[in-house]
């Protein structure tokens, strides 16, 4: 009887001596793993947030250059038709003097402007070297402002205000 349980303890052993050291294995394998896939899913969500990034650059810029382009006929209409995310086109001038809103009802952008001063400062600056930089600026929770100053004319200063909603919806929300 003694050697039978011998003999049972000696094949327990045998067996669950490897499934111990196999379940061991396999659970720090499974943290490495788990870091691993942690890593390529930050990987993948820094790819996507770049490509976002810049295909939300791509479509400012080219409202920059559309309204570069039709600064001559101020009331901007083409571009506020294609794009319902805009919600106001204001010009300036670098003194923030003069203003020219399009439409006229939004006048919290003067404000925003005010605020921004060493911003446009900074914009003026990359003009007077023919680069035409773009300052996205927070003006409310519901809009942001695109500032920039267009290479062609540096007594002026843009401003593209932007519903937040509206522009992820209408305009990232597609791609």
């Amino acid at each position: 009887m003694k050697s039978t349980k011998k003999i049972f303890i000696i094949l327990t052993l045998i067996v669950l001596l490897p499934a111990l050291f196999y379940t061991v294995y396999e659970i720090s394998a499974l943290d490495d793993t788990e870091v691993m896939i942690d890593q390529l899913y930050q990987r993948q969500l820094d790819a996507v947030l770049f490509s976002v990034n810049q295909y939300t650059l791509d479509v400012a810029s080219s409202w920059a250059t559309q309204i570069e382009n039709e600064r001559k006929d101020s009331r901007f209409e083409q571009l506020r038709q294609a794009n319902p995310s805009i919600l106001c086109i204001a010009r300036t001038d670098t003194a923030c003097r003069k203003w020219e809103l399009v439409p006229e009802e939004n006048t919290s952008i003067k404000e925003t402007f005010r605020k921004n001063r060493e911003k446009i400062d900074r914009l003026i600056r990359y003009q007077t070297v023919s680069y035409r930089k773009l300052e996205p600026i927070p003006d409310s929770d519901s809009t942001f402002v695109i500032l920039f100053v267009p290479t062609s004319s540096p007594a002026e200063i843009f401003g593209i205000i932007v519903n937040n909603e509206w522009f992820i919806r209408d305009v990232i929300g597609k791609n």
